[in-house]
């Protein structure tokens, strides 16, 4: 379950989309390889030709409905980018021990 949050953020749609592909899928999950799995079913499923597998046609959805108007989505990706690049930063502060 771990692997699934670390993909979806505990979001509830994609943390319910990740369960079902999992619980669908006959490959059993290799032991102490969990994350590398889900990456990988998350990719295959979610991520590359996302429209394809898109159903029920919620991703479509939310597309459609950030694209509507094209400056509220300039708008939301240059925040969504503003987002993503703190997080990074975030991530790649280290914190050394003072001496």
């Amino acid at each position: 379950m771990e692997a699934v949050l670390d993909w979806t953020g505990g979001q509830p749609f994609l943390t319910q989309k990740v369960c079902k592909l999992i619980s669908n899928n006959p490959e059993n999950v290799p032991d102490d390889q969990e994350a590398e799995w889900v990456a990988d079913l998350v990719r295959q499923r979610i991520i590359e030709n996302w429209q394809v597998h898109d159903d029920p046609e919620h991703l479509k959805t939310i597309r459609d409905r950030l694209l509507v108007n094209e400056k509220r989505a300039s708008r939301l990706l240059g925040l969504y980018q503003q987002i993503l690049l703190e997080v990074r930063t975030q991530k790649s502060e280290v914190i050394l021990p003072t001496l």
